[in-house]
């Protein structure tokens, strides 16, 4: 009998124990979704301390500026939705889908600048490591949320919601970033963000062309011809 009374005790202590591990599992993967904005602003912060860029020091302030310009307009166009069709309701959406909407616009306020500087200098500046950073955080985060507060039953409208925040993000972040970009580059983190200050390209008549910028500027370039 007290064989018996200590095994089920024992069993009882176990399956608490999974429970506070996965409580523990749980609340860790939803302060990675729900805390994300907190964590790539201190991520931008540790980036400009440890870059050697020019401005650097002044770069996460600048973003820090947008960070809130992109939520105050986020917050403004809620209220003026609620304001004139209070049936949308989307005070609903704002704190749920907020982490996705920063996310977004962070992602698009580091790449467009990157994208300009291609298109301007025929270049191939890249960073891979960080893009499949932010698509794999935003992917993990809007799955997170559409299943968290879906339950697994009618996702449709959630996942219009989180497309709908993804969407407005990366505009925002596209449209401030440009604005940054031809007002003054040089705040923008363009060397941080690239792979590498140098790109080499190989036009057809096999012309190499080797081209050094720094803030998104040419400071200077080579060329060698190959019969």
């Amino acid at each position: 009998m007290s064989s018996t009374t200590n095994e089920s005790l024992i069993s009882e202590g176990g399956n608490q124990n999974n429970n506070q591990l996965l409580v523990m599992v749980q609340s860790v993967f939803k302060s990675l979704s729900d805390y994300s904005p907190v964590i790539i602003v201190m991520c931008i912060f540790f980036i400009s301390i440890i870059s050697t860029a020019e401005y650097s020091f002044a770069k996460p302030f600048i973003y820090l500026c947008w960070f809130f310009v992109a939520t105050g307009i986020r917050h403004s166009i809620i209220y003026l939705s609620n304001k004139y069709n209070p049936s949308t309701n989307y005070d609903s959406g704002f704190e749920q889908f907020y982490s996705t909407y920063i996310l977004s616009f962070t992602f698009f306020y580091l790449l467009f600048p990157l994208i300009l500087v291609n298109m301007d200098a025929n270049s191939s500046l890249s960073n891979y490591k960080s893009i499949i950073f932010f698509v794999v955080y935003i992917i993990y985060d809007l799955s997170f949320k559409v299943l968290t507060l879906s339950n697994g039953t009618n996702m449709l409208p959630l996942m219009l919601k989180s497309l709908g925040e993804f969407i407005s993000g990366s505009a925002i972040g596209i449209a401030l970033s440009s604005i940054m970009y031809y007002a003054n580059k040089s705040l923008l983190y363009i060397n941080e963000f690239a792979s590498n200050g140098s790109v080499s390209t190989a036009p057809k008549n096999q012309q190499m062309k080797c081209k050094v910028y720094k803030n998104g500027e040419l400071i200077g370039q080579s060329e060698d011809t190959n019969n």
